[in-house]
């Protein structure tokens, strides 16, 4: 185990200078982060919790109309945060590995940040509940769509909803422990439903009894389909051609265009009969003052609050994205509406394309990532072409909504890029975690694909969209080799991407901002290491030192901080990257990185001595770890040694990674 020494003055509310004076909110923040210690502030609720940036927050509306905002520190970065536990010392997020949602779901402690994994890759939004028992409810990926799961964490018990398929980015749990979603036919069996006629209808699901029932009613705070408010029952795919939606919240109704992405959004007052546009974006919560939301750039989100008064504030913004074409060489024979195109065919906005594009490249040629993400469903068994009757294979089938084979994958500001028409059963083995150039699956012509540059209309469909769904709308996205632009119909255009078939692995991270778990102390003789809680530290409040507690290390010292076991198989190359300064004495004492396999001796790869580059600032070092590649077992370690006459300040580190590949 590595000792901890927190040398953080205590937390403090701090008004938002910068960001206070360019907005009419009051806002207020400060941050949770005391590893080892129980605070009240991780003893409490918020009117919401998400995530931006790869940042956890929880934000409090104030009686005079002010916000708070409280920064939680988790173990690693999060794509996404879902809640508390009922007694609010846990939080349940998902993962950002790099540049990567994970998918996965776990809990973690906010004074300790030991993780527990809930639910393994592909979960795309959850849920927990207020009061005990403590349950989440989550949605994830099935073979034909998405799955409702609820699991007590209590007894450890998983209830899964089979025969339901849901609508994957809505989900929600009530005091009571129940949990309301959409449920929406399967398009694989109803070669009726197409993108632009959903069936879809609320659904309730009650753990307790294991029943699962329709409600149309009005849900404070929970979204009602306009159509459901017409029909009270169960639609049909003639029925729906709106997913308009209001929401409740006591004086104010939020009316809403569209459940599938970016909706046009409105705020009526009920009392004075007033309506105020909130413009386009993704609601995230409804408070009482105001709506929590997702805006969506060309290039990347930020999440905002906007008060029912007219005030916003933004309470952080996601990495830049940069978006590559999907074929090595292509031809754009479609692009959207939305992009201004006027005298070309284009995808239109009224069936929710209008941002889509339509690449057509040579036979069965290799579709590429256009960018970094986590696939979260697949469909590959769409075998026929239902839109051109000069194609061989032309026929009558579930053609999967018209879209054919389809892949969709996840970005790390919570987007996502949807592939259409691929080739039957051509998604690629181990294409889950995806990088620009990664070939993962086959331009086809399944479902209905039309076009002019080969005989069955064989194209690639590519369309980011705010929604996981089948269905979603698709939102403004412009590729590097088009110059941003939506670029010019009939031309051919290489990619920028080199294609690869396989990405970086991160195989060990560690930015040392929990209790470093797996990591161990190991000290033959002077000072050892361990974690200390700084202003200073590379990225937040802590790093490994190697003079825990004191202001520099002790003569004759042998002590290092030790990986847990990380495996290599698999991998042709891997590089491990972190975060130093350091001062020791000159060509005397020595920091090493060194390495062992299967319990094996130390060997060392690299050391360093004196007085790192740019000190006091913080420098990056590489080491290459490639002749390591395919074994198992290995460890790394970073060991400080001295001679017996003279010692300096010592090492810091932080942020440490190994990519392997």
């Amino acid at each position: 185990m590595l000792a901890c020494v927190d040398t953080l003055p205590a937390a403090e509310n701090i008004m938002a200078g910068p960001r206070a004076r360019t907005s009419p909110i009051n806002v207020t923040t400060h941050t949770i982060d005391r590893p080892g210690r129980t605070e009240p502030e991780t003893l409490r609720h918020f009117d919401s919790i998400h995530a931006v940036g790869g940042r956890v927050f929880g934000l409090d509306e104030l009686p005079d109309g002010s916000i708070d905002v409280t920064w939680i520190t988790t173990a690693v970065p999060a794509a996404e945060a879902f809640g508390l536990s009922p007694d609010g010392s846990e939080v349940v997020y998902m993962p950002l590995v790099g540049d990567v949602p994970s998918g996965e779901l776990w809990r973690e402690r906010i004074d300790t940040h030991a993780r527990i994994q809930i639910a393994p890759a592909t979960v795309v939004a959850a849920a927990v509940a207020p009061r005990k028992p403590y349950t989440v409810a989550f949605t994830s990926a099935v073979e034909s769509g998405f799955e409702l799961a609820v699991v007590n964490l209590s007894t450890g018990v998983t209830q899964r909803v089979p025969g339901h398929l849901v609508m994957p980015d809505f989900v929600r749990i009530d005091g009571e422990g129940i949990v309301s979603c959409f449920e929406e036919l399967d398009p694989m069996l109803d070669p009726a439903i197409t993108t632009s006629f959903r069936t879809t209808h609320s659904m309730v699901f009650d753990p307790r009894s294991g029943h699962t029932y329709s409600r149309a009613q009005s849900v404070e705070r929970e979204p009602r389909l306009r159509s459901e408010q017409i029909s009270g029952h169960r639609i049909t795919a003639e029925q729906v051609s709106d997913l308009g939606f209001d929401i409740d919240s006591g004086r104010f109704t939020i009316h809403g265009s569209t459940i599938l992405g970016e909706s046009d959004l409105f705020a009526h007052d009920n009392t004075t009969n007033v309506t105020a546009d909130l413009g386009s974006g993704v609601i995230l919560d409804v408070l009482e003052q105001g709506i929590l939301l997702r805006r969506i750039t060309p290039n990347s989100s930020y999440v905002e609050y906007a008060s029912f008064s007219g005030a916003k504030f933004t309470i952080g913004t996601n990495a830049i994205l940069s978006f590559t074409l999907p074929m090595a060489s292509s031809t754009l024979t479609q692009n959207g509406q939305g992009y201004g195109c006027k005298t070309c065919s284009s995808h239109t906005l009224a069936s929710g394309e209008g941002y889509a594009y339509d690449f057509a490249g040579p036979s069965s040629v290799h579709v590429l990532a256009v960018a970094s993400g986590s696939v979260v469903s697949s469909v590959m068994t769409v075998t026929c072409n239902t839109g051109n009757k000069g194609c061989s294979t032309y026929g009558s089938c579930s053609d999967n909504g018209g879209f054919g084979n389809t892949v969709i994958y996840r970005l790390s500001d919570g987007t996502y890029i949807k592939t259409a028409h691929h080739q039957y059963k051509s998604l690629q083995s181990g294409a889950t975690n995806l990088c620009p150039g990664r070939y993962y699956a086959l331009q086809g012509s399944t479902g209905k694909a039309i076009g002019t540059v080969d005989p069955c209309g064989a194209h690639v469909h590519i369309q980011r969209q705010a929604s996981a769904d089948l269905g979603g709308s698709s939102s403004a996205m412009y590729f590097s080799e088009l110059g941003g632009t939506a670029g010019v119909m009939g031309t051919k255009y290489p990619s920028a991407s080199k294609e690869t078939a396989s990405c970086p692995v991160t195989v060990l991270m560690e930015n040392v901002e929990g209790s470093a778990p797996g990591w161990s102390s190991a000290t033959t003789s002077g000072t050892p290491w361990g974690i200390e809680a700084v202003t200073g530290a590379h990225s937040g409040t802590r790093e490994f030192t190697s003079n825990l507690g004191k202001s520099g290390y002790a003569n004759s010292t042998d002590a290092s901080v030790v990986s847990p076991s990380f495996s290599l198989v698999g991998f042709s190359s891997g590089t491990l990257t972190f975060w130093t300064k350091y001062r020791t004495e000159a060509n005397k004492d020595f920091l090493r990185i060194e390495v062992s396999v299967i319990g094996g001796s130390w060997t060392t790869l690299s050391s360093f001595s004196g007085t790192s580059s740019g000190y006091p600032n913080w420098s990056q070092a590489t080491v290459s770890l490639n002749a390591y590649a395919g074994l198992p077992n290995v460890r790394i370690r970073f060991r400080l040694t001295s001679d017996w006459l003279l010692t300096d300040i010592g090492v810091k580190l932080d942020d440490i990674q190994l990519v392997a590949q």
